[in-house]
Parts: C-alpha cells; structure tokens; sequence
C-alpha cells in the first residue's frame, strides 16, 4: 500500500470524480515520487522497484473498482509521465479497446521519438521493439 499524503489533485491539472479523488491522487502523488527517483515504464530493470510495484498494485485496485474508465483520463496528464506510465499500464495489464490501445501506443511512439530525454526514448524504443 502506498502511504503519500492526501494532496489536491487541482495541484497537478487533473480533476477526477469525487468518488475517485483519493485513489487518483494516490496514483498523481506515486507517479510525482516515481519521477523523481527516476523510474521510468519501459526500464526493466526497474520494474521491481517498490514505486514501480506500487502503480501496479493501485492500477489493479482501480480495475478491481470497475474503475478503468476514469482511469484513462490520466492519458491526458503529461505531468511527472503520468501520461506514459498510464498507457504503459492499460496495455500491458488490462488490453484495452482498439481505441484506448491506439491511444495508449500513440503516447509510447511519442516518447519513443522524443529528444529531451534520449535515456527515456532509448528505453520506448525498445519497448516497442518487444511489444510488436
């Protein structure tokens, strides 16, 4: 379980349901924490992390809410990755509809082609090298 403190998700530009507020904003606040120790998706060798396993645990507690749909609106939130880490994680854990799927590799494809971070590029890149 992740312990964060309850902050606004106003702060990072994303507004859920009330009903979603405190798990989303778990989800912001992860991501935000994530970013900053520098874990990325698609690196492998991270996926053993505890922030990385702490996306998924809450992700699968969102999914086992019936809570997907509110959880694509995080695509919209390019803030700390929280757009890549959501689309890395709809793929990879649930199998989205064709749209949500399209969507979700159109947001990989731009990081993957991306130049502020060649690191995080290199990394998309071969993620959808694997995943093809």
């Amino acid at each position: 379980m992740v312990t964060a403190p309850y902050t606004s998700s106003r702060r990072y530009g994303f507004s859920a349901p009330k009903h979603m507020q405190p798990l989303t904003e778990l989800f912001l606040w992860q991501y935000r924490e994530n970013y900053f120790l520098g874990l990325t998706p698609a690196n492998r060798l991270y996926r053993a992390e505890p922030g990385s396993q702490a996306l998924v645990a809450l992700y699968t507690r969102m999914v086992g809410a019936n809570q997907v749909s509110a959880f694509t609106g995080l695509l919209r939130e390019a803030q700390y990755l929280v757009n890549l880490w959501a689309a890395h994680l709809l793929v990879e854990h649930f199998h989205p509809d064709a749209h949500t799927r399209k969507q979700c590799l159109l947001i990989i494809e731009a990081y993957a082609a991306g130049s502020v971070d060649p690191k995080l590029a290199s990394e998309e890149q071969e993620w959808l090298k694997h995943y093809s």
